[in-house]
C-alpha cells in the first residue's frame, strides 16, 4: 500500500539510510562470497513507501519502521569441531528476522526495538536422514505469554519454534523450555556479525578487515548495545551522561533487588 504523503519526511530519510547500510553490509559479505539478495530484499523493503505493523489488526504507524525476511542461507565449508553427529554432511544455516521499531533520533536511553523474531537454524545430513539444531532470539512482547519463570525482555532459546517434536527423534536429549538465556537485541547487520563471529569464525575474521565493516557494525552496537548496557550499569551506579528509561529488572529478572 502506497502512503508517501502520510510517511513523515525524517522517517522517510532515516528509512534510506537504513538500507544504504544493508546495500553496503551486502557488498562486503560479497567479498567473502556470500549470497546476500534476502538482506538487498530488506534494504528494498526500507526503501519502499509500504507501512509495517507489527500484527495485521494493528493501527497503522507511519513512523514504524523494519523487515521481514527469511532464508538468508550460508553454507558450512567444513563441519565445524565437536559437532555430532559425527558423521553429519551437507551443513546450512539458515537465518530469518523480523524487527520493527519506530523512528527516534536518540537511541541512549530507550529499548531500541517493538518487535524481534530471530532464528538460527542449521540442517545437516547422515545418509539421506535430516538432523536438525535450533537457536531462537525474542524480544518479549509487554503482558503476554506471562510464566512464573524468569523472562528476560530479550532472551536466547535452544529449540525454538523450529524443533517439532512431533516429527524429531532426540535419542537422549532432553529438550526444555527454560532457560531464556538474557541477550542484548540484535538488527539485521549485528545478527550477521553474530553469526560469521560464532559459526563461520574464517570469515569473520575476512570481514573484520574490511574498515567499512568494523564501522558499520560498531555504529549498530552503539544503537542497540548502549542503552541495554546502560540500563544494567544504572542499577549500581547509574549513568554519567541522562538517565535511562529502560527497566533494568525488564532486561534482567534477576535484579529485583
Amino acid at each position: 500500500m502506497k502512503v508517501q504523503s502520510k510517511i513523515p519526511s525524517e522517517v522517510r530519510l532515516y528509512r534510506q539510510e537504513l538500507a544504504s547500510d544493508l546495500l553496503k553490509l551486502s557488498s562486503l559479505l560479497e567479498k567473502c562470497y556470500l549470497n546476500t539478495g534476502q538482506i538487498r530484499r530488506a534494504a528494498s523493503q526500507l526503501k519502499s513507501e509500504s507501512v509495517f505493523k507489527i500484527s495485521p489488526a494493528d493501527e497503522i504507524d507511519y513512523t514504524m519502521i523494519g523487515y521481514n525476511i527469511n532464508g538468508i542461507v550460508i553454507n558450512f565449508d567444513d563441519v565445524p569441531n565437536h559437532t555430532h553427529p559425527e558423521e553429519i554432511e551437507n551443513l546450512t544455516l539458515n537465518f530469518d528476522i523480523k524487527l520493527y521499531s519506530n523512528y527516534t533520533k536518540d537511541y541512549n536511553h530507550d529499548d531500541p526495538l517493538r518487535h524481534l523474531e530471530f532464528n538460527i537454524v542449521v540442517t545437516g545430513f547422515v545418509n539421506d536422514e535430516e538432523y536438525i539444531t535450533s537457536y531462537h532470539l525474542d524480544r518479549h512482547p509487554e503482558g503476554e505469554n506471562e510464566t512464573s519463570e524468569s523472562h528476560p525482555k530479550y532472551h536466547f532459546q535452544f529449540g525454538g519454534r523450529k524443533l517439532d517434536k512431533r516429527n524429531r527423534e532426540f535419542g537422549q536429549s532432553i529438550i526444555l523450555d527454560s532457560p531464556r538465556v538474557m541477550h542484548y537485541p540484535m538488527d539485521l547487520i549485528l545478527g550477521i556479525d553474530f553469526i560469521v563471529s560464532n559459526f563461520f569464525p574464517e570469515k569473520w575474521a575476512q570481514l573484520k578487515k574490511e574498515n567499512d565493516y568494523v564501522s558499520l557494525v560498531k555504529e549498530y552496537k552503539d544503537r542497540m548495545l548502549r542503552p541495554f548496557f546502560a540500563s544494567i550499569t544504572n542499577h549500581w551506579t547509574g549513568l554519567l551522561n541522562g538517565n535511562s528509561n529502560w527497566s533494568d529488572i525488564e532486561i534482567c529478572p534477576q535484579l529485583y533487588k
